[in-house]
């Protein structure tokens, strides 16, 4: 479950990645102020699936594409704070908008990887749990089997020793009273 958790933060960064660029090229574009707003939440919604992505980051090779995906994202807010500032100042920002554009590429190359290598995971553990099961069931099988077996055998030496002592006596008795 925390492997499918994962998964599912991961894909989360990528589309509040996605919203991101988008309200950064809004306000380049039409200089709306709401939109930083809404960048504002999307920062906040993508921050907090980060921490869990990071908690639950185990192997080596997430933990440094993490390390890569909190260099690239601080520097793509430094660079989306100077869009803000020239913008509001009316000055040029092309640069800084196709700087912006490259970082958060490369943001969404590695939250790709990042989900690549937990979907492999992912099946590696289910696979390992399906073989697990499969022995669980195996070994239940062969117990209720033998617990069929033993309690069959247990009735029958229980008939047994009731019975032949039971059909002696009654012998018996009618032995006695045929006289």
């Amino acid at each position: 479950e925390s492997c499918g958790k994962f998964m599912l933060n991961g894909k989360e960064i990528e589309i509040t990645q996605n919203r991101m660029a988008s309200s950064v090229l809004e306000f380049a574009m039409f200089g709306n102020e709401s939109t930083v707003a809404q960048l504002g939440a999307q920062i906040e919604e993508g921050s907090a699936n980060a921490r869990v992505l990071i908690e639950q980051t185990t192997d080596d090779k997430s933990k440094v594409l993490l390390e890569d995906l909190k260099t690239q994202t601080v520097s793509l807010f430094e660079v989306n704070d100077k869009i803000f500032e020239l913008k509001r100042a009316n000055k040029p920002l092309e640069a800084h908008i196709n700087q912006s554009t490259e970082l958060n590429e490369s943001i969404l190359t590695i939250l790709s990887e990042l989900v690549e290598i937990q979907e492999k995971s992912v099946a590696g553990t289910r696979a390992e749990l399906d073989t697990r099961l499969s022995s669980t069931l195996l070994i239940n099988l062969c117990f209720i089997i033998f617990s069929v077996i033993a309690g069959i055998s247990i009735a029958y030496f229980i008939n047994r020793s009731i019975v032949k002592p039971t059909q002696l006596v009654t012998g018996g008795l009618e032995e006695i009273a045929n006289g």
